[in-house]
Order: C-alpha cells, then sequence, then structure tokens
C-alpha cells in the first residue's frame, strides 16, 4: 500500500466504530478493497458495545434473566444475549475475512513491522512482537514501578 491508498474513513461510523477503525488502521495494512468490510466490522463492534451496555444497565436494576418469557409463552433466551452472540460470530468471521484474527487469508502480511530501535544490550534481528514488548518482558521492573527478586 502506498501513501496514496489511505484508507477513507466513513462518515456514518459513530464514536465507538471511529475508536475501532482507528485502532485496526494504526496496527494494520489493508488494502483499500478492504475498507468496506473494516466499515461493516467497524459498526457490528460498536453495536455489540451497545447491547453490552444495555445488558449491563438491565443486570444493575436486577431486571436481566437469561431465561425470558415469549409471547406465545415459551421461555426463550433473552434477546440482548441473542444479539450479543450473533454480534461476535459477525464480527470474529470478518476479521477473518480481514486477515486479523485466527487463518485469515494473509494475517503475517499486513501486520505493520514495527520500526523501533534495539534498547540498550539487545541485538540482533527485531522480535515479530517489536522491541518495545521486548524490553518489557526482559525487565526486572514489574508494572508497579517495584523490581521483582530472582531466588
Amino acid at each position: 500500500m502506498t501513501a496514496f491508498d489511505v484508507l477513507k474513513m466513513p462518515k456514518d461510523l459513530d464514536r465507538d466504530a471511529r475508536a475501532k477503525w482507528r485502532e485496526i488502521t494504526e496496527m494494520a495494512d489493508l488494502q483499500p478493497l478492504d475498507a468496506e468490510l473494516l466499515a461493516n466490522y467497524c459498526r457490528t463492534h460498536s453495536t455489540l458495545i451497545d447491547v453490552r451496555k444495555q445488558k449491563k444497565i438491565q443486570i444493575a436494576a436486577k431486571v436481566f434473566h437469561t431465561m425470558v418469557t415469549a409471547k406465545n409463552g415459551s421461555t426463550v433466551m433473552h434477546p440482548l444475549l441473542i444479539a450479543e452472540s450473533r454480534l461476535m460470530q459477525a464480527g470474529g468471521r470478518m476479521l477473518v475475512q480481514l486477515g486479523l484474527s485466527g487463518n485469515g487469508k494473509r494475517q503475517e502480511e499486513i501486520r505493520k513491522p514495527s520500526k523501533s530501535t534495539p534498547p540498550p544490550g539487545f541485538f540482533g534481528d527485531e522480535p515479530s512482537w517489536g522491541w518495545d514488548i521486548e524490553k518489557k518482558l526482559c525487565s526486572d521492573v514489574l508494572p508497579s514501578g517495584k523490581t521483582w527478586t530472582k531466588q
């Protein structure tokens, strides 16, 4: 992909979808033909967030039940759980099609290579996860700032 082939974010994406678009386009080099599929994934992701917010609200109000009574009197799974499951399945399929998950069509090819310099004391080829993560993996400093001791 050249500098002129920048994916253009659709104007109809809401805040959550735009955030997901930016996250994915920063992580992966996608082709212009992938733009519509990526936009649909971002819309699906945003809808999934909304469904989960509604479920959380109902749980907090203590009115959410896994099984509910349908209009015909039968007991069925709550519609929010059905919607959540379908959205997760659809999103997962789209990520595979984009090559960003599972056995995607070109998963290794589309990941942006890290362009960081090795930290002092590190040498050789940059690991696929990047020097920043390698430095953290090899560090004696915990995220809390404390140093762990070897026994």
